[in-house]
């Protein structure tokens, strides 16, 4: 994906607009952390597709150059760059998450933040499902087997609480923090819950991606290197009102 060519549309659907009073702020909150690690994900693919750093990247998305990008540059920004198409109420959400200072902009360090916790969660992802793969191995189970028996209520999906269930019951316990940012990375669809395709995507792919990502600065380009071993992310969220463009 170049830059300097017309750049595909591509839509997140389903976030909600902020302050519509549908959802709690529990959920609101959840909907934007998962929006903000789906973005600066698709930010961070294009980097290294590119050989950008992230400050180039902010450069690029600061028409006006007054050091801070506006909702509007954001949004244009990242169409530009990525061809996701972001609707106002996303963006109102996004900014919420983003912006730290509440002045209604995102500025550098702002973005550095969001790219490094996005970085953060892609490593803490990997280590746990390389984790999953060793015991696994170790119990001489499939992954099948494996899933069904983290499937309590035999509904076909993993719940997060029957997910982090079966993480426990094979040793690897994680902070609800730390489960939070695994789950941004592996419920790809943004549901809640784990299908048996995101179960095998994480632990097949994530877990066997043996490159490890830059524990340096979180600008460099290298914490993009997980894009080959991640499914396409998309956002599903609580319903609300949609002004799309």
């Amino acid at each position: 994906r170049s830059l300097y060519t017309d750049t595909p549309r591509r839509t997140l659907t389903g976030s909600p607009s902020a302050g519509t009073g549908r959802s709690s702020p529990k959920r609101l909150k959840q909907a934007a952390r998962r929006l903000a690690h789906v973005v600066t994900a698709d930010i961070v693919d294009t980097m290294y597709e590119n050989r950008m750093s992230l400050q180039s990247t902010f450069h690029r998305m600061d028409k006006g150059r007054s050091g801070s990008l506006s909702s509007a540059e954001f949004r244009e920004g990242l169409h530009s760059l990525t061809g996701t198409v972001l609707t106002k109420p996303q963006v109102r959400l996004l900014m919420s998450e983003l912006d730290n200072d509440g002045n209604g902009r995102v500025d550098y360090e702002e973005l550095l933040a969001a790219v490094s916790r996005t970085a953060d969660a892609r490593r803490l992802a990997r280590s746990v499902t390389e984790q999953l793969r060793q015991r696994v191995r170790l119990n001489r189970q499939s992954l099948l087997e494996t899933f069904r028996g983290s499937d309590a209520n035999d509904d076909g999906v993993l719940s997060a609480r029957e997910f982090q269930r079966g993480l426990q019951a094979r040793g690897i316990k994680l902070l609800s923090s730390d489960f939070d940012q695994l789950m941004q990375v592996v419920d790809t669809d943004g549901n809640g819950t784990l299908d048996y395709c995101e179960f095998v995507e994480a632990a097949v792919h994530l877990g066997s991606d043996s490159a490890d990502e830059a524990d340096g600065d979180p600008a460099s380009v290298d914490i993009g290197k997980s894009r080959r071993s991640q499914p396409r992310l998309t956002v599903r969220s609580p319903r609300a009102d949609d002004d799309s463009p």
